[in-house]
């Protein structure tokens, strides 16, 4: 069984769960609205790969349910994986290029520090040993698709896409070379 029942993190996912994953639904549906514009100009093949922090979110919700159902644990390794990616991912380039500054991107600067907390907190309780192999390859197939067949997200004025493609890179590889010591064989 996956459930830790930790008496501090896990009772704040249990207490919280409704407020939470209301927050997982509507950061998911707000982050396909900011991509909606991207979106209809994607091809189908290629549609998976856009909303990078709306799917996340999608998959924090789906992992904080199984981890509450006790269940799932290659899922919740899964969807912590790339929370945990794409919130850092978007926190360091909003910090960085300055783009924090702007009401809006503040918003999300503050919906991604909160998704990177969320994933966090349910690491430390569902301690997730399946399914960081799988959120690596997620990583690195997303980021070669993104930066090579041009679905990555609109960057701010300030970022340089070669400089911020270099970097998404490197950091996937980092997690990718990170996912086997995080997953070891029960």
């Amino acid at each position: 069984m996956v459930v830790h029942l930790g008496t501090g993190t896990a009772s704040v996912l249990r207490r919280g769960y409704p407020v939470i994953q209301g927050l997982n639904v509507l950061g998911a549906v707000l982050g396909l609205a900011w991509y909606w514009p991207q979106i209809t100009h994607t091809s189908v093949a290629l549609l998976p790969f856009v909303p990078d922090c709306p799917l996340a979110a999608a998959l924090l919700a789906l992992g904080l349910s199984r981890w509450r159902a006790g269940r799932s644990e290659a899922l919740q390794g899964l969807s912590i994986g790339v929370a945990l990616f794409y919130s850092a991912w978007t926190i360091a380039l909003l910090w960085r290029t300055g783009a924090a500054s702007d009401p809006a991107d503040a918003v999300m600067l503050a919906a991604h520090v909160g998704m990177l907390a969320e994933a966090l907190l349910l690491w430390q309780v569902a301690r997730p040993h399946r399914g960081w192999r799988l959120a690596a390859l997620w990583v690195a197939m997303n980021t070669f698709v993104d930066y090579t067949l041009g679905t990555h997200p609109a960057l701010p004025a300030a970022a340089q896409t070669q400089t911020v493609a270099l970097l998404t890179a490197a950091a996937a590889v980092v997690f990718a070379l990170a996912a086997p010591t995080v997953d070891p064989t029960p």
